[in-house]
């Protein structure tokens, strides 16, 4: 598979990074975006949807799920592994979203798990917090602990006080897990001598992708245990040198403080989340 090449536009204020591979399917690449292109024509497949809300488009003769196409292009696995990471989850619930940076394989009990989870915290949490009691927390949190969370925290905030009740360990990790993720943003900010705009789409992201890493390391989960295309991983050296250099540094850190090394793959996901987290904020 040949490498793939960085097409940088601007438009508006906002600028735009893609990554383009060639797949599987003779005629036809992918970007890291989520985009299909007809290679001889040049043009972008306009995707279709499905009444699950998985976006699709035609290529080699069928309709193919484009977050398929993504990850067997950009993360291929084995037969072997193919046989038990059967799913491809949507990190931000979001079927629309096909970026590499928003997908992940799992089994299908654990994308099940996290579909119902998120619908759950999403409806449920506000009618839980009646009191307002997951707001002042967030508020605290960022007064006493000197950090900045987005609202969206609160969501989370009122499901882990759902956890606390029950079971005491919940809090200790979520407490770990808040200092990692500040201590994290604080070496984004400094690398990058830059403030992050905490309410920002991008930041959110950011934060939920850190969350869900965390999470996946307190429970002492080993990922997906698939084996990354090194090639993808020297492309965001170079492409990405800032991003990946402050990858580097977040993986002394998570070292010195839990223990923690971050895989290759992690190295690639996080990089496209500090590019783009700093870098379009710089273009606003």
């Amino acid at each position: 598979m040949r490498m793939g090449y960085v097409n940088m536009s601007k438009n508006s204020k906002v600028v735009t990074a893609e990554i383009w591979r060639v797949t599987k399917y003779e005629g036809y690449s992918v970007s890291t975006l989520g985009n299909v292109r007809n290679d001889k024509t040049g043009r972008i497949l306009k995707p279709g949807t499905t009444k699950l809300g998985y976006q699709i488009v035609t290529v080699g003769g069928k309709s193919r799920l484009i977050h398929r196409i993504v990850m067997d292009t950009f993360m291929p696995i084995s037969k072997a592994e193919a046989s038990t990471l059967t799913d491809i989850d949507h990190i931000n619930a979001d079927r629309g979203c096909n970026e590499l940076s928003n997908l992940r394989r799992c089994t299908h009990a654990a994308n099940l798990r996290s579909s119902h989870r998120l619908a759950l915290i999403r409806h449920s949490c506000i009618a839980l917090d009646k009191n307002g009691a997951a707001s002042q927390a967030v508020d605290l949190i960022n007064v006493t602990a000197d950090v900045i969370l987005p609202k969206s925290e609160v969501v989370f905030m009122t499901y882990h006080f759902i956890n606390a009740g029950s079971d005491g360990s919940k809090l200790q990790e979520t407490i770990k897990i808040t200092k990692l993720i500040s201590g994290i943003i604080d070496i984004v900010q400094y690398q990058y001598q830059m403030h992050l705009d905490p309410e920002s789409f991008n930041y959110n992201r950011f934060i939920a992708h850190l969350r869900a890493l965390m999470v996946q390391r307190v429970s002492r989960s080993n990922g997906t245990g698939s084996e990354l295309d090194q090639s993808l991983l020297q492309l965001m050296q170079v492409k990405y040198a800032h991003a990946y250099a402050t990858v580097e540094r977040i993986d002394i850190f998570l070292q010195s403080k839990a223990g923690w090394r971050l895989e290759p793959d992690d190295k690639v996901y996080l990089t496209l989340h500090i590019w783009r987290v700093t870098h379009r904020q710089k273009s606003e």
